[in-house]
């Protein structure tokens, strides 16, 4: 895995400059917070993971050709399929995930798709909205875990990305598991 400290912290640099270029396939992105999110370097950095399926990814899905193909996500955001909300304003939407990880597990989705199907799809006009999104999911796992918690981005095949609609995963509420790739464990 790569990791990089705040200086380098960009969520779009990553997925474009590191993601598409070394695992084409598909990557995981990863901040561990707290305790109970395996942090032990209290200094802000991400992991990148990916160049091979990882562990944990369930059935693989292709991602669409059209980037803006509708899923399951718009329409929840649409009110077409029932969730239980954990957050909202004008362009984010959280909810609980239907199959937790843990015993908090919550999901946080851009409302408007336009393209924003991968990590590695987002643009630089995007990169407000990839911060409050993660800032969104920072919150919720501030007030939710106070211990710690883990927020992470599947993309693509190898990552186990499933709902092609970017989105970012908000666990905690328990101690969570080391990270393994390739037989070794991933803290910080």
């Amino acid at each position: 895995p790569k990791c990089f400290p705040p200086r380098k912290f960009c969520l779009r640099k990553v997925a474009g400059e590191l993601g598409e270029k070394e695992c084409p396939d598909g990557f995981r992105v990863l901040i561990n917070n707290g305790v109970d999110g395996c942090q032990s370097v209290y200094h802000l950095h991400l992991h990148v993971m990916g160049g091979e399926v990882l562990p944990d990814t369930g059935d693989l899905v292709k991602p669409p050709e059209d980037p803006n193909e509708g899923t399951i996500f718009s329409k929840i955001v649409a009110g077409d399929i029932p969730s239980t909300e954990v957050y909202s304003d004008d362009s984010v939407y959280g909810f609980k995930d239907i199959a937790p990880m843990a015993a908090f597990h919550h999901v946080f989705i851009p409302k408007e798709k336009n393209g924003l199907s991968q990590l590695r799809k987002a643009t630089d006009s995007q990169k407000k909205l990839l911060g409050h999104i993660l800032r969104s999911a920072a919150q919720n796992g501030l007030k939710q875990c106070p211990k710690g918690f883990r927020i992470f981005i599947n993309d693509g095949y190898n990552a186990g990305q499933t709902v092609y609609h970017l989105h970012m995963h908000m666990v905690g509420g328990e101690q969570l598991a080391l990270t393994r790739v390739n037989g070794a464990d991933i803290a910080d």
